[in-house]
């Protein structure tokens, strides 16, 4: 399975991507929305926005393109949490 495209990677890369992975039919749909490496993988979260976007309503390519990303199908990819806020110091008395 081909490496997935950094997050720094543009909407060509993304769409050679595509292509190496056989889903080549939509990389004209992921250029237009210009989806980068970044938005890719914030696209790949969702069924509604894959369909709607980029018309991939096949589950099987979705399927794909989320295994070769390292998700798992209908899974979301997990963000990183923020960190806690540190607690005030105590007034002195």
């Amino acid at each position: 399975m081909p490496t997935a495209p950094s997050l720094a990677a543009d909407a060509e890369e993304v769409g050679a991507w595509l292509r190496a992975l056989g889903l080549g039919e939509y990389a004209h749909a992921f250029r237009r929305s210009h989806i980068d490496g970044e938005a890719l993988r914030e696209l790949a979260e969702s069924d509604q926005l894959l369909k709607a976007e980029v018309g991939m309503r096949s589950f099987g390519h979705r399927s794909r393109m989320r295994r070769a990303l390292g998700m798992r199908a209908g899974t979301p990819t997990p963000r990183p949490r923020p960190e806690p806020e540190p607690e005030p110091e105590p007034e002195p008395v």
